[in-house]
């Protein structure tokens, strides 16, 4: 599955319909951390597993991330993020016609430790 997701993103960035999209990556000491795929190349440095436990929704508002308001943007959602999205959408604080959505099936996130986090 995250050969097709990363093949997806790269189409979705190549072909106009993004111009960033906000998934998950690594940090250099293998963390999951958030990813702001910009450019094809950068979706192969994306990750899916139950450590991708951020909320990344959030990002949508913050304007060192979003810059350009009217730019297209791709995100990696789980089921529990979508509550956030709908609020920003239903509050327009988010354009939907400049959204590109992308939710992932999610089994449960772990902490470091493995264990399934509380919120789940």
């Amino acid at each position: 599955m995250l050969d097709e997701l990363k093949q997806y993103i790269r189409e979705l960035i190549q072909g106009g319909e993004a111009d960033l999209v906000i998934g998950y990556g690594l940090s250099g000491n293998k963390r999951v951390v958030p990813l702001f795929a910009r450019r094809a190349e950068d979706a192969d440095r994306l990750v899916w597993n139950d450590h991708c436990y951020y909320n990344l929704a959030r990002y949508l508002t913050d304007r060192d991330v979003m810059g350009d308001a009217d730019q297209k943007t791709g995100i990696i959602v789980k089921g529990c993020d979508l509550k956030t999205l709908n609020v920003l959408l239903a509050e327009k604080q988010v354009k939907r016609e400049r959204l590109k959505i992308i939710a992932l099936r999610c089994e449960g996130m772990k902490d470091s430790n493995g264990q399934l986090l509380a919120k789940c």
